[in-house]
């Protein structure tokens, strides 16, 4: 899925588990950019909480290309659509989000 230059993309996981998601779920991302700094990672759960996984800097630019995260203080059901938000927060860049996990 392709991260606009700048621009946010949503790339969407449905979950069919039962209960309660984990309060720290442990999400997995492979996000190509070329600018790491430039780009923001969020976890949007079900219930359209919003937990921040990765914050844009400033900086050199270096390629950015996965990453492993801990989101926080999570509290929603485990089932639902949940969305890794990608965001390119400046321009002359570009980036896509080519697939990612979450363990609820």
């Amino acid at each position: 899925m392709f991260i606009p230059d700048p621009g946010t993309a949503d790339s969407p996981l449905t979950s069919t588990a039962s209960g309660s998601a984990a309060t720290s779920p442990a999400v997995t991302v492979a996000v190509s950019h070329f600018c790491g700094q430039e780009l923001r990672l969020e976890l949007v759960a079900p219930n359209g909480a919003v937990y921040p996984l990765k914050a844009a800097t400033t900086g050199v630019c270096t390629s950015y290309q996965c990453g492993s995260y801990t989101a926080a203080g999570v509290s929603s059901p485990a089932a639902g659509t949940w969305r890794l938000r990608a965001t390119d927060t400046r321009s002359w860049n570009f980036g896509s989000v080519n697939g990612w996990s979450i363990a609820l």
